[in-house]
Parts: structure tokens; C-alpha cells; sequence
């Protein structure tokens, strides 16, 4: 069978990888259940379970947290949830043929 244009352009765009969103911003303290975020090129989203959101907002693990919930090593470990890849947008090429 011979695939016609229409059918290269359906198998095209279902393959298209999504534009990143922002990058993940280590110094913000509000991010929220399904919020999306990106770093290096990789789409990870906050768990829509609203118990990780402080997990989502702890950059750098920290041994005090377990103080608080002896379960926080792992809720901070689970609390992003990478979605796959995206397309970097043309500013961050730019950063990265800037940085090479």
C-alpha cells in the first residue's frame, strides 16, 4: 500500500513532540498540583495528589524533612512525575550554542 500525503501528515503530527514549558525555578516556593515545569528538555508535572505540592517545592533534598514525615524521603523523591520530552524553544538553543 502506498501512503498517500495525507497519511504522512497525520503520522507527522501525532509524533510531534510538545513545546517545553518554563524551566523549574529553584527559588519558587508556589508551585501547585499539575503544574508543569522543564529541565534538560524533559517535561515533569507536580503530582496531581495535592499531598506532594511541599514536595514540589523543596529543590534540594534536605534529612530534616523526615521530622516532619518519616515518609518524606520518598514523597519528595515521587513528587514530580516526568511526562516525557519536549521541544526546547529557540531561546534555550540559543542559551545552549551560547554555553558550548
Amino acid at each position: 500500500q502506498i501512503a498517500t500525503d495525507t497519511d504522512m501528515t497525520i503520522e507527522a503530527s501525532s509524533s510531534q513532540i510538545p513545546p517545553c514549558p518554563s524551566d523549574y525555578d529553584t527559588s519558587k516556593r508556589n508551585y501547585i498540583a499539575g503544574d508543569q515545569v522543564t529541565v534538560k528538555s524533559h517535561i515533569f508535572k507536580c503530582s496531581e495528589e495535592t499531598v506532594y505540592e511541599i514536595y514540589c517545592n523543596i529543590a534540594v533534598w534536605n534529612d530534616d524533612l523526615l521530622v516532619q514525615n518519616e515518609n518524606a524521603k520518598d514523597m519528595w523523591t515521587d513528587a514530580w512525575e516526568d511526562v516525557g520530552e519536549c521541544a526546547p524553544t529557540q531561546e534555550e538553543l540559543m542559551e545552549e550554542a551560547a554555553g558550548n
